[in-house]
């Protein structure tokens, strides 16, 4: 398919390129004819989005029960842990789902109705189901079976359901609509064009009768082992076949609905949405086929046990609908590339400063504003970390250079002198983005081995004139971008692949009138396509005078990938340190750790030989000397249970949630541009991580005392530490605003914040509950009734607390 679908682009696209020197009209067929209809709204987008939602859920639940299936986390002996570990992971794979499907309807301008598909995603599949697993309930009842759900327990799971689930959902819906809507890379076509007739070979029905075997065959095998393992009561093992089925499942998915989804458009026909979905997504009606199949096969004779049989098999296959349907639609959502003159948009980013630490818009300043100014609608955490893009000035057009270009004048009062020279003190820098790439300034290695990157480019310098003893404040005015792109040679389009800025103070002077944009400025020339490359006259920031903003553009073409066009800003010249540092704390744990294990075992070697010596000499009362005499009270309960208990489990929410985004982090699910996503990813697996603290305080508290007070150890752990981090964060968002800094977060935004935790609450108190529920933990011996009176201790054995808190030496001397 690959062959053929690359022969076939190369062909039309050769045959584009001749085209073009024709007339236009001629070129456009095949699918570049349908190319202004192709991101057309599908009908009923609203369920469309709801089923694309619901499958992320069941993919992102599908996937993380897969991987932990095969690292070993379950037991093969019990199959409930799976189907707890199942349902929670697909409980908080709601915010997802809510996300998913909150985007597309912005997408696809459904308006206010994102709460409805919020909605409808929330209760799509879990109100199928449970239709269908009441309905069965209701038999197992009438046959007084064992497996029947009482109506108490039944309610008590509806309602935790309701509590948690569709509040994750809606919250991820939220999360999506305020994102910028998704652009189609392309103008929609006012007029609906007809679609032609088609051929037998392209119609739907075939389409979706052959597209759907391919992904059904992919999993057939292994299906086939499921129904036995499940119906037969079997122990399934064989979770590395499944994990590698599952991969070549969403290989199946993806690849068969983007060559169908080609040749469909290639006949004329925009209309993919759903057919995309449905392609892979009635591979479900296959697998219901072969289940149908499967039950001839089995000795079920009640009607009864049919029932319980289809009635799984139908919650399966929907479930596998939505699931390969998803997969589908994704994959045929290709990402775009760039042509030469396509308007690229330039974006500025908060002024910064290392020697402040505070940002500040950079509106804030007297710099000049686009003519519509929009802010991209920021994230509860941009607002956090004061990172508000907002469009720039500067207009580029892709491969067209641009020299001299006029901004707008300036003219400097007392106060916008004050603010420019208090932020030129401070080292502020102006921070840019271009396709999601950091403005960056390359300078060279002092040893000539290559370049360095800074983020950003100084508003200013400071600087004097010879003979004088005072400083002056200088503006940088122009800036000369370079913008660097990868070309593709089959297609000719460009991808940017880096941003790069020189900038100049520079005194522009005019000598005619004012004319705005279009004023000839005697100090560089729009018309000569000759960039500036310095400066003998700077511009200096002073009451009275004008200052006129200008730039320059140039396009490069480079040899670097998009792919690794993040490689140069994320290498540093500090490597070499770090992994002395990470090599020297290995060496200094591994011979601390030899030390200690043979001090400790020599230790007990002579202890346990003198104990074995006095058995048969002396009494057991004189035997019981030293770690042996405390043995009965090792497990004695300490003084503040319950706030060790808290403290624990506050441990344990924080120890997963570093491990965690860790590890995704150097999986390489986050993107270095978006540091903010780090931080939404930890925050929202902190409060996911609730559930593990209030397991872990509730089991300690448990073991210490058998009491029904793991209630307050529970809401203990629960604000230990988000109670603290609140009032110091409410005490530097009030700074914040005193200074008038954008990262400054608004009252409502704080209130949404604070109101998230209504989540994190609910979650630790159910961990709580399961673990209160848990046989406690029993001490290895009994605890003696009378405490043993605790000897004078040394001075050192005091300290030992403080001395053991000491790290190694581990950092490197600068």
């Amino acid at each position: 398919m690959a062959m053929t679908m690359l022969r076939s682009l190369h062909r039309e696209i050769f045959r584009y390129s001749q085209l073009e020197t024709q007339n236009e009209t001629q070129a456009e067929t095949g699918w570049k004819l349908v190319h202004g209809d192709v991101f057309r709204s599908p009908s009923n987008p609203g369920l469309l989005c709801a089923f694309a939602g619901s499958g992320v859920q069941l993919f992102g639940t599908l996937l993380i029960t897969v991987v932990f299936e095969f690292l070993g986390f379950f037991s093969s002996m019990t199959s409930a842990g799976v189907r707890n570990a199942m349902l929670l992971t697909w409980v908080l794979m709601g915010l997802f789902a809510g996300y998913t499907s909150s985007r597309l309807s912005k997408m696809f301008n459904t308006g206010s109705e994102w709460k409805h598909i919020t909605l409808t995603t929330a209760i799509l599949f879990p109100g199928f189901a449970f239709v269908i697993f009441q309905f069965l309930n209701n038999l197992l009842y009438n046959e007084k079976s064992s497996a029947t759900i009482p109506s108490t327990t039944m309610c008590s799971l509806v309602l935790l359901w309701f509590c948690v689930a569709p509040p994750l959902v809606y919250v991820g819906g939220y999360l999506g609509f305020k994102k910028p809507a998704i652009e189609p890379p392309v103008e929609i076509n006012k007029t609906l064009r007809k679609i032609p007739k088609q051929a037998w070979y392209t119609s739907t029905v075939f389409a979706i009768l052959i597209g759907s075997i391919f992904p059904f065959a992919t999993i057939l095998v292994e299906f086939f082992f499921g129904l036995i393992f499940f119906w037969y009561h079997k122990f399934y093992r064989g979770f590395g076949f499944l994990l590698i089925t599952f991969v070549l499942l969403v290989v199946a998915c993806a690849e068969i609905p983007i060559v169908l989804c080609y040749y469909q458009l290639r006949s004329g026909n925009y209309k993919w949405w759903w057919r995309s979905f449905l392609t892979s997504g009635c591979s479900a009606v296959y697998l219901f086929l072969y289940a149908t199949f499967f039950f001839t096969k089995i000795a079920i004779v009640k009607p009864v046990s049919a029932m319980l049989y289809f009635g799984h098999m139908l919650v399966v296959s929907y479930a596998f609908f939505l699931l390969t349907g998803t997969i589908g639609f994704f994959s045929c959502f290709f990402f775009t590339s760039i042509r030469p003159g396509d308007e690229i948009l330039v974006k500025v980013n908060d002024l910064t400063s290392i020697k402040t630490q505070i940002p500040y818009s950079y509106y804030s300043l007297p710099f000049c504003k686009p003519d519509i100014q929009v802010d991209n609608a920021p994230t509860l955490w941009r607002f956090l970390l004061g990172d508000r893009q907002q469009r720039s000035p500067f207009l580029f057009e892709m491969k067209v250079p641009k020299t001299c270009q006029i901004v707008c004048r300036v003219f400097v009062g007392e106060k916008e002198a004050k603010e420019l020279i208090e932020k030129v003190e401070n080292q502020y820098r102006v921070n840019m983005a271009l396709d999601n790439l950091p403005l960056t300034i390359p300078i060279r290695r002092i040893d000539e081995s290559g370049f360095f990157y800074q983020h950003g480019y100084h508003i200013g310098v400071i600087g004097r004139y010879a003979g004088e003893e005072y400083n002056r404040y200088f503006i940088h005015n122009h800036l000369s971008f370079l913008v660097k792109y990868e070309r593709d040679l089959d297609t000719g389009a460009s991808r940017i692949v880096a941003f790069e800025t020189k900038p100049f103070s520079i005194k522009h002077k005019f000598e005619a009138q004012w004319n705005g944009v279009n004023t000839r400025l005697s100090t560089c020339d729009a018309n000569a396509n000759k960039f500036i490359s310095a400066s003998d006259s700077p511009q200096e920031i002073r009451v009275g005078e004008e200052i006129i903003f200008t730039y320059d553009v140039s396009f490069q073409d480079s040899e670097i990938k998009w792919a690794s066009r993040w490689d140069a800003y994320l290498s540093t010249a500090d490597d070499q340190a770090r992994w002395f540092s990470i090599v020297n704390s290995l060496v200094t744990l591994l011979v601390l750790s030899v030390a200690m294990a043979t001090t400790m075992l020599r230790s007990l070697h002579r202890e346990i030989f003198r104990y074995s010596l006095l058995e048969t000499t002396q009494s057991e009362t004189q035997a019981e000397t030293r770690w042996k005499l405390v043995h009965g009270d090792v497990f004695r309960p300490p003084s503040n249970s319950g706030l060790l208990c808290a403290f624990a489990g506050s441990g344990v929410q924080l120890f997963g949630t570093l491990l965690i985004t860790v590890a995704f982090e150097f999986l390489g699910f986050f993107s270095p541009m978006n540091p903010a996503g780090v931080r939404n990813f930890m925050i929202l697996t902190w409060v996911l991580m609730g559930l593990f603290a209030g397991y872990t305080s509730s089991c300690l508290y448990k073991m210490f005392k058998n009491g029904s007070e793991w209630k307050h150890v529970t809401l203990t752990t629960a604000f230990l530490f988000p109670g603290f981090a609140l009032v110091i964060y409410l005490i530097l968002n009030d700074l914040l605003e005193y200074e008038k800094s954008s990262a400054a977060v608004p009252n409502s935004l704080m209130f949404v914040l604070v109101m998230s935790s209504c989540i994190t609450w609910p979650l630790v108190y159910v961990g709580g509950y399961l673990g209160f529920k848990k046989t406690a933990i029993e001490p290895p011996v009994e605890i003696n009734e009378t405490p043993r009176k605790i000897p004078k201790q040394k001075c050192c054995a005091q300290l030992s607390c403080t001395f053991a808190a000491i790290p190694p030496p581990s950092q490197p001397s600068n």
